[in-house]
């Protein structure tokens, strides 16, 4: 069975048979206001649209300064060729020669994504954009953060799915672990956060799962549809 979709933080919203229901891209001068910066000063980045993700061969030297720079290197990743070539193989991520030039075909684009394992270069580029005019940032993932339209959050986008299937708030559940998931986790009648979620994010949920590596998301949706949610406080 095929599901609705809600994508890149909330910019694109679809229904189980494909058809996009929202669509709320960046202005495309604020896009290149924020591509070179992001390149002037040394940071991994991407452009997603409602098609791909698009990236440059040399974004990969950034990473390359920024694994140099760490001591030990992160047994994660170790060899940047063989994640550059595991982007390219992906069907759904475009290597091109520069980012600015997707800006000029008809795509629209969903977000920016700014990668850093340098912590004080990624506090200095969160707080650069963080009030940024024209562009709103969100935190996905410790080492990145997004930039989107001001209006896109998840919680908007789920809240026009629940007016297009005529859902009422209390019948939703939502489940989160980072910043990006707030916003939704604030309106739906079920929050729940899994263990390992950001400190914020469970002071606004009803529940706490297990974590991710406990299956924390499977057992919150067994335990709901088992109609046994309110017994604690904690799953």
């Amino acid at each position: 069975m095929k599901p609705h979709i809600i994508s890149n933080n909330g910019a694109f919203v679809y229904n189980k048979t494909g058809q996009r229901l929202k669509s709320t891209g960046l202005d495309k001068s604020k896009a290149v206001e924020a591509l070179e910066w992001l390149t002037e000063n040394n940071y991994f980045h991407s452009v997603s649209s409602d098609q791909y993700t698009y990236v440059t061969g040399s974004a990969f030297c950034f990473l390359e300064k920024d694994f140099a720079s760490l001591n030990p290197v992160p047994s994660v990743i170790t060899d940047i060729e063989r994640v550059e070539k595991m982007m390219g193989a992906d069907r759904y991520v475009r290597m091109v020669d520069e980012l600015k030039e997707i800006l000029t075909e008809d795509v629209v684009i969903g977000s920016i994504t700014a990668m850093s394992l340098d912590r004080d270069k990624l506090t200095t580029g969160r707080n650069y954009f963080k009030d940024y005019a024209g562009m709103a940032m969100t935190i996905s993932g410790k080492e990145l953060f997004e930039m989107v339209h001001p209006e896109v959050s998840k919680g908007n986008a789920l809240e026009h799915l629940a007016s297009y299937l005529d859902i009422a708030w209390s019948d939703i559940m939502a489940i989160g672990d980072n910043y990006n998931d707030i916003s939704m986790l604030e309106r739906a009648g079920i929050s729940v956060a899994i263990g390992n979620a950001e400190p914020e994010v469970k002071e606004v949920c009803r529940y706490i799962a297990p974590t991710n590596d406990s299956h924390g998301v499977a057992f919150a949706i067994k335990e709901c549809l088992a109609d046994r949610m309110g017994r604690s406080e904690r799953i």
